[in-house]
């Protein structure tokens, strides 16, 4: 992997005229790290347009040039590591971050699922679900979801602990349903969101992963039934 440049490897490579072409996914530059410390903010334009994630080492001008911030080389080195796994992603990830910094939140959940609807046909996303072999789910009693309203306030509390509150299917339409009548009522002035167990939620259930048979179908689901979208 490379190292970070320094401001003045930094100026020599962007006065080279490298193409675009030349950064990103199966090119030399992955990703693109970046020394900070005698780092101006000139160049900042620049590094945000690159098809490619990149990381500033330390502090200073250009950190707000980057995509992500460390402290240290060993801190890059296990970010540099992951990317070189799956760099097409890592560059769908950064793009679309710069992309939504300045959209409403309605709108930038829309484009995040183009953006996984377009991972979910890339090589990297079919080699780990060729690979993945799913575990089991533990089980779990009680209702998917517990809630209780007091006066005004309404709260929700994920109740799925033994899975980490993973968002399959059911968990996904349960809490449609209670945030959509929330939003139909429209009198509650407090809406809290917890979670029973050690974490809040995992995020979606790898399980369920690729079980749609197209990202286009994939994205109209999520269209309708995302709980984001309703909170």
């Amino acid at each position: 992997m490379k190292n970070a440049l320094t401001s003045h490897e930094l100026r020599a490579l962007y006065t080279s005229a490298r193409p675009m072409d030349g950064f990103g996914p199966r090119t030399e530059f992955e990703h693109l790290a970046i020394h900070l410390g005698d780092m101006d903010d000139s160049l900042n334009d620049w590094l945000q347009a690159l098809p490619c994630p990149v990381i500033g080492v330390g502090n200073g001008a250009a950190a707000s040039g980057c995509d992500t911030v460390v402290e240290t080389d060993r801190q890059l080195d296990v970010i540099a590591e992951n990317i070189s796994r799956a760099p097409i992603a890592a560059m769908t990830l950064v793009q679309h971050l710069r992309v939504i910094e300045n959209l409403t939140m309605e709108t930038a959940l829309t484009v995040e699922s183009f953006a996984y609807a377009t991972l979910q046909q890339g090589p990297e996303f079919k080699s780990w679900l060729a690979e993945y072999k799913p575990g089991k789910a533990i089980e779990d009693s009680g209702p998917l979801i517990r809630t209780e309203i007091e006066g005004e306030k309404l709260t929700i509390t994920l109740n799925r602990p033994n899975n980490y509150n993973a968002i399959g299917t059911d968990m996904r339409d349960a809490l449609c349903e209670i945030l959509g009548m929330a939003v139909t009522h429209g009198s509650f002035e407090r809406i809290n969101l917890l979670a029973n167990g050690k974490a809040f939620s995992i995020g979606g259930a790898l399980n369920e992963f690729g079980q749609v048979t197209d990202p286009a179908t994939a994205h109209w689901i999520r269209s309708l039934r995302l709980p984001a979208t309703r909170l």
